[in-house]
């Protein structure tokens, strides 16, 4: 049996990632700090000869700045004693590669800025958010000043590195640029600080022995969320309280002589390890997180068969699948773009007095919006909202210099067909004729509120464990500790309802009774014909004084019982915030005669983004809760009240006839276990197929009033 080599000498870069997003809650900002970033610096300070390589993101360095300057006073005085050095990244911590490259560079300038501000230092070191790395970063970065990043030893393994543990750094080049990248080391990742605490050094120097280069020193990495570090449950007790922090650095300190801990930048000017050409990728688990569900569930059994050998063997997915997988965030992502582009065209123009828009823009670019893995991210609402008010924010900047008002095509969704925007002083409006007409975006620039930011109801790997351990409940005997699911609420299998298509408003579509809340909700609502599939064309656009008119077409659709020629009118006044909806039947052609109780349906998905008692419906002169499900005959008016903005929405249908409302809700993984979110509201309104065939259209007109 081979002897196992003498303890080598080795150099540890250790580093954490502090994090919390924009439109994050102030009390969470507060926990954070008192459990988890406080404690932290605290623990830096007590011990000298440690150190630290440190990001703080732009969102939380803005919230420190107005809330807790002694934290900065104290980051700043670990930075002036050499304890400490700063990596940077964007300012409202973007993925980087799904920017503009303009604004991915004016983000890493404004995170300059406010670095040097706050904290007093420069950085030539970058954070790559949620170690997303794309091939082209060295071209955009280097030029920037940026001289070394940081990436998962998965990216290597994916680029065909193999198993092997890899220390120091790789240079990664593009169009002659080059990047140091750093293999954060996920053996270290999952060992702090979850094992023993004084097992680390011993383990580093056995890895130094191996891994030694001719008269060299290996340096490790390990980089991970601050988080872990008191904020994730139970790690507060375990990381402070019973001192497992003080006691891995005390041993960092009594190791000094072979483990020696450094900064990024001090490896960085070592001779490199070697040259590397990296893959789009990030850490393993999301490459699993952003494919589609069944990829997902195939590449775990390939994983479950091949074991660790699969690590770096089975590709997975990267980033820019969210934006696929996730409607939604495409949906945010191209809204993104469209305020991008406007601010771009207003600085190259020279206006001045754009500083505000930028840093909104910076902010409405924060990362946690558009993905979704173990963490809440796209899932909350909160999130979501700030990005679109952030977005909003810009938007008004940039007005009072260069007003954008009127109606035009454009391919908004970038999905290769067109679509219609329409803008006014008041709101903004994105039908989709593809997705049956319907209105895919509606923002109160008034409000800063975007109306239209529901969540489609969608399956999730992870809901397999909700059923799972629902059927386990029913068993006797105890569950495996590997079996265990922590949910916040009991039954919430009984949530994991699906949607067949985009939560949009304005679909229209035909049920052969009159609409459901309790049928709807469940998705056991069954629809004749493929009237809210079918593709509409445009017709015409038109600005009468300031009034913008869509008008869509759609021939020959299936009715269920014949076929339909039907015309779709959108009409947007010049002041205010609504529009008109008006449904014709421009041609029918029966084959047989429609169920008697059948119903033609316009539905509206809506949200305010909170719900609480300040929040409400009134149907047919009843009261219904924001997240209330009820169906109600001969009404024909929804009032939606929002008591605490101090406005109210009103919906009014051309006829009576049966208007069902139900809630929206998912069943989302966090930190704390699965959870149960409201993410909008559903109206439905339904007028007898009768009426409608004799009156020749239907109206449904919506405004908002203070």
């Amino acid at each position: 049996m081979r002897a196992a080599p003498p303890p080598g000498r080795a150099t540890l870069c250790l580093g954490i990632h502090n994090h919390q997003p924009a439109g994050n809650f102030d009390f969470v900002f507060e926990k954070a700090i008192a459990r988890c970033y406080r404690p932290m610096l605290d623990a830096i300070a007590r011990h000298p000869q440690v150190k630290w390589n440190v990001h703080f993101s732009g969102p939380l360095l803005l919230w420190l700045a107005k809330h807790d300057r002694s934290l900065l006073s104290d980051l700043r005085a670990l930075v002036a004693d050499g304890r400490v050095e700063i990596l940077g990244s964007g300012l409202g911590e973007p993925v980087l590669g799904i920017l503009p490259e303009h604004d991915a560079a004016a983000q890493i300038a404004a995170m300059r800025e406010l670095v040097r501000e706050l904290v007093g230092a420069q950085f030539s070191g970058l954070w790559l958010t949620e170690r997303v790395f794309e091939p082209s970063l060295p071209a955009l970065l280097a030029p920037l000043g940026i001289d070394h990043a940081l990436a998962d030893d998965h990216h290597f393994r994916a680029a065909g590195f193999g198993g092997r543990r890899m220390s120091g750094y790789s240079t990664v080049e593009k169009h002659g640029h080059v990047l140091k990248v750093f293999p954060i080391c996920e053996a270290l990742r999952y060992r702090i600080p979850f094992g023993p605490a004084r097992g680390i050094a011993p383990l580093v120097r056995r890895w130094a022995a191996a891994d030694a280069p001719p008269g060299g020193t290996p340096a490790y990495t390990y980089f991970d969320d601050g988080e872990k570090f008191g904020l994730w449950p139970g790690t507060h007790e375990w990381v402070f309280e019973k001192g497992w922090l003080d006691a891995f650095l005390s041993s960092l300190e009594e190791s000094r002589d072979t483990v020696e801990t450094a900064f990024l930048s001090e490896v960085a000017a070592r001779e490199p390890s070697g040259r590397a050409a990296l893959p789009a990728s990030s850490y393993r688990e999301m490459t699993e997180w952003a494919l589609p569900v069944p990829a997902a569930r195939e590449r775990r059994r390939a994983m479950k068969r091949l074991g660790a050998a699969a690590k770096g063997v089975i590709g997975g997915g990267f980033f820019d699948q969210f934006l696929v997988k996730y409607e939604e965030s495409n949906r945010l992502h191209k809204r993104m773009l469209l305020s991008s582009e406007r601010l771009a065209a207003a600085e190259a123009g020279g206006a001045c007095g754009l500083d505000a828009a930028r840093r909104a823009l910076c902010l409405a670019q924060c990362n946690d919006a558009y993905w979704h893995g173990l963490f809440g991210g796209l899932y909350l609402p909160f999130l979501r909202a700030a990005a679109y008010g952030h977005l909003m924010e810009a938007d008004r900047v940039v007005d009072g210099i260069a007003p954008e008002r009127g109606i035009r095509e454009m391919d908004f969704d970038r999905d290769g067909r067109p679509d219609v925007l329409a803008r006014t002083a008041d709101q903004m409006i994105v039908v989709s004729p593809a997705r049956g007409g319907s209105v895919y975006l509606w923002d109160d620039q008034g409000l800063g509120l975007s109306l239209s930011d529901v969540l489609t109801r969608r399956e999730e790997i992870y809901h397999d464990k909700v059923r799972s351990a629902a059927a386990r409940s029913s068993r006797k005997g105890p569950a495996s500790i590997h079996d265990r699911v922590t949910a916040k609420e009991k039954g919430l299998e009984r949530f994991l309802v699906y949607d067949s298509r985009m939560r949009l408003s304005g679909t229209s579509f035909l049920l052969p009774a009159a609409p459901s809340s309790r049928a709807l909700r469940l998705g056991v609502a069954r629809e004749m014909g493929n009237l809210a599939a079918t593709s509409f064309h445009v017709m015409s656009l038109g600005d009468e004084g300031g009034c913008l008119i869509a008008d869509l077409a759609a021939d020959d659709v299936d009715a269920g019982f014949g076929r339909m020629s039907i015309l779709k009118e959108y009409r947007l006044p010049a002041r205010g915030c609504g529009f008109e909806l008006a449904l014709l039947v421009e041609d029918l052609d029966l084959r047989r005669r429609p169920p008697r109780g059948a119903h033609a349906c316009v539905e509206m998905n809506l949200t305010l983004n909170a719900w609480d008692e300040m929040r409400h419906l009134v149907v047919g002169g009843r009261r219904i809760p924001i997240d209330g499900e009820a169906t109600v005959r001969d009404a024909r008016e929804v009032r939606v009240v929002d008591e605490l903005r101090g406005f109210e929405l009103r919906l009014e249908l051309s006829c009576e006839g049966t208007i069902a409302a139900y809630p929206i809700e998912t069943v989302s993984a966090s930190e704390d276990g699965f959870e149960r979110i409201f993410q909008g509201f559903c109206l439905v309104f339904g007028a007898p197929f009768g009426h409608w065939l004799e009156a020749r259209e239907l109206r449904l007109k919506v405004a908002r009033s203070s």
